[in-house]
């Protein structure tokens, strides 16, 4: 995995910040990254998730978008005013509306999310492979804004 110089100058892996609402894939992707290398910890809703910027200044946020309390695009634009370098991805899958129905927003959701800060989207469900790619490009310096599948 690729290594990042930390203003020390001593090569260390990435932290990771991964903010999801359902547990269990929160903890498998933590795992999956921590496997891969990346020191990774989570955190259960936007609002946790901020507080959790702040104190463990992350180098890489990965959030989704509809979660409970503070959702993903609101905190979006808190890390987009409060810490503009700080690479995020979005992670969209769509909601369901009041008949139940998953209507296909993705698209929408992503250009959205791009619009207000994040640097790339990917859609769920991902392949973890698919996620790394992502991670790398940004963690590399490639911050141009896109989606991935």
């Amino acid at each position: 995995m690729a290594h990042r110089k930390s203003s020390n100058h001593i090569n260390r892996m990435p932290n990771i910040l991964y903010i999801e609402d359902d547990e269990d894939l929160r903890e498998a992707v933590i795992m999956a990254l921590e496997d891969a290398g990346f020191t990774a910890t989570g955190a259960e809703n936007g609002m946790i998730g901020l507080e959790s910027v702040r104190r463990e200044q992350p180098d890489l946020v990965i959030t989704d978008v509809l979660m409970p309390e503070c959702d993903g695009i609101e905190l979006i634009q808190a890390l987009a005013r409060e810490f503009p370098d700080l690479p995020v991805i979005a992670v969209t899958g769509g909601f369901k509306n009041a008949l139940g129905g998953v209507p296909d927003n993705r698209d929408e959701i992503a250009r959205a999310a791009i619009a207000l800060g994040a640097r790339k989207t990917i859609t769920k469900p991902f392949r973890l492979r698919a996620l790394l790619d992502t991670m790398t490009d940004l963690l590399d310096g490639d911050g141009a804004a896109r989606t991935a599948c």
